[in-house]
């Protein structure tokens, strides 16, 4: 089974950080009950930024997926989105959030 990364880049509304970094520990628990998501890791942008500019994002979440079916891991991820199961937050500001899937190089 091959591992995959999936990053995803957000900026929670103007006001709503705190709300949305809440959401979102609880949130990271129920995604990692999905087959295929083994672990999580969270990021908060570091002040100041080496090259001077400002993010468009503030948070970023590292999920690591062990999987041979990462695009029907994370569609299964998503039909739970949304339902009462896994609810998701108003705090996000979903225009500007950014997912990437992540493969492996091979070893050098």
């Amino acid at each position: 089974m091959a591992t995959h990364a999936f990053v995803i880049l957000v900026r929670p509304l103007a006001g709503r950080e705190d709300e949305w970094e809440q959401w979102h520990r609880g949130h990271a628990v129920e995604v990692l009950k999905v087959p295929g998501f083994v672990a999580c890791k969270r990021f908060r942008i570091a002040t100041p930024q080496p090259s001077g500019r400002e993010s468009p994002w503030m948070f970023m979440i590292m999920y690591e997926l062990e999987t041979a079916d990462p695009v029907g891991c994370i569609a299964d991820l998503r039909r739970r989105a949304g339902t009462a199961t896994m609810p998701m937050s108003e705090a996000s500001d979903s225009p500007k959030t950014v997912s990437l899937l992540w493969e492996p190089l091979p070893d050098t």
